[in-house]
């Protein structure tokens, strides 16, 4: 497949210092694997130095595919904030950073505000998951918490810039971020482009496909509620762990859906495409989402999407084009959703041939990189 074209201004090769609540520890632990395959692309173009707060649960200076990376997971909880300050200003007297990049408005977004405050280089930060929303009834949201709607306004009113991966965050964050000064942009994260040859979809088996934490906020047990109305041709794979997991498998026996619906737990992302590409439908129900990475990898392999109208799904899912949006309390709009591909399974061919051209647009990695090069450019001649 030809790559699109890095085209990008960059006079000179900057130094970045990423900050971000966990890295991979070794080749084989991809945690965050989309952030941190990004940071490998940016590195063909700047040089990235990456502060991890909490992962890996370690305290230790490595290199993850020739990125270094400072951890300071082992620290006890709280004393991360001092230290890795401090390890960041050290290290700044040995490598000049240019901008610090927050990935996370929250403790990595509090740890580059004080380093900018001490150093006078530009803060960018990328706002992901919950910084803006507070969801009592499931215990989800950083705004549930005094400390952060008193702290995240300070953080973003020190930010050069904010990134936001969708247009319903950007929206969202309206409320906390409506006087911040910085530049407010919107850039996903995107996806490696991994398409196969679009299958000719006849069949009535729909095979369904679910990539999520087991957390409230992910809202499985609608895709369970909405697999008894369904027809027993439907199958689905739960790719995904945490603490709901055992909750999720004893309302699946109940729901006599022993046989249609397989608990696949963690799976290491290298394998992740093959099951994107041998499933006919993503499903994704979350009540709330900024940025879904699954989204992306899925449009990206060419997968049909029905998703909760929630976040990035919203600006990347066409309904009746590439998938459906469903509203997340409705499982019988969810069931509906399905249904029109188990009725008229050639859709899955033309909605997936849709997807991918969505992707190639919107969410090619390899296309974000070069605008998040002139981002940093951009920032760091406004400062000089």
């Amino acid at each position: 497949m030809k790559q699109p074209n890095q085209t990008f201004n960059q006079p000179m090769r900057l130094q970045i210092a990423v900050i971000i609540p966990g890295f991979p520890a070794r080749n084989n632990d991809w945690f965050l694997p989309s952030i941190s395959k990004l940071q490998v692309e940016l590195k063909k173009y700047v040089d990235i130095t990456v502060f991890a707060l909490s992962h890996p649960r370690s305290n230790e200076s490595y290199e993850w595919q020739g990125l270094p990376v400072q951890s300071f997971g082992a620290w006890r909880r709280g004393s991360w904030l001092p230290v890795s300050l401090v390890s960041l200003v050290k290290q700044h007297a040995k490598t000049k950073f240019d901008l610090i990049h927050a990935y996370w408005a929250t403790e990595p977004g509090l740890v580059g505000t004080l380093a900018k405050r001490i150093l006078g280089i530009p803060l960018l930060i990328t706002g992901l998951g919950s910084e803006f929303v507070s969801l009592p009834e499931i215990n989800y949201g950083a705004q549930l918490k005094w400390r952060w709607r008193r702290l995240l306004p300070f953080v973003l009113r020190n930010a050069d810039g904010i990134i936001y991966g969708s247009k319903a965050q950007m929206e969202m964050s309206k409320k906390v971020n409506g006087f911040a000064s910085g530049s407010k942009i919107l850039l996903p994260i995107g996806a490696e482009i991994k398409s196969n040859h679009i299958k000719d979809k006849k069949s009535h088996n729909i095979r369904l496909l679910t990539v999520s934490s087991l957390i409230a906020v992910k809202n499985i047990g609608i895709i369970l509620q909405a697999m008894v109305k369904l027809p027993k041709t439907v199958t689905l794979k739960i790719i995904g762990d945490g603490p709901l997991r055992n909750d999720l498998e004893e309302l699946s026996r109940n729901l006599g859906l022993n046989e249609r619906v397989d608990f696949m737990g963690w799976v290491h992302h290298e394998e992740m495409y093959k099951y994107y590409h041998s499933s006919d439908i993503l499903v994704h129900a979350s009540v709330h989402e900024g940025e879904c990475f699954a989204i992306q990898e899925a449009l990206a392999a060419g997968l049909p999407v029905v998703s909760s109208n929630v976040g990035i799904a919203m600006d990347v899912v066409i309904p009746g084009t590439n998938g459906f949006l469903f509203d997340p309390k409705k499982p019988g709009e969810l069931t509906g959703a399905i249904n029109k591909f188990v009725f008229h399974p050639e859709l899955c061919q033309s909605f997936a041939t849709a997807s991918l051209a969505i992707a190639q647009e919107k969410l090619n990695r390899l296309k974000q990189v070069p605008k998040l090069i002139n981002l940093y450019t951009k920032m760091v001649g406004k400062k000089a």
